[in-house]
């Protein structure tokens, strides 16, 4: 519920910061809310983030539990710092 009240690029934010908290199902509910959104919601979202979000972004995307294609997928739709 409280998920349902950032923008978009907050709980995209959310989502990678989440996916490597240690309790596991939080990490996977987070991993599932991104996945569900790159799947549905990412080719319609509106607008880019900002650089410094998208910079915040890339910092997330190290992570082992998206795959290559997954994260190459969030950098497209992120798009690259202006900056």
């Amino acid at each position: 519920m409280l998920r349902q009240r950032l923008s978009r690029w907050e709980r995209v934010r959310s989502d990678l910061k989440a996916l490597n908290d240690p309790d596991p199902d939080l990490a996977e509910l987070a991993r599932t809310d991104l996945l569900a959104w790159l799947q549905n919601d990412a080719g319609t979202t509106d607008g880019r983030p900002t650089d410094d979000r998208t910079h915040d972004l890339l910092r997330y995307l190290d992570t082992p539990r998206l795959t290559e294609r997954q994260r190459r997928e969030i950098q497209f739709v992120a798009g690259p710092p202006h900056s």
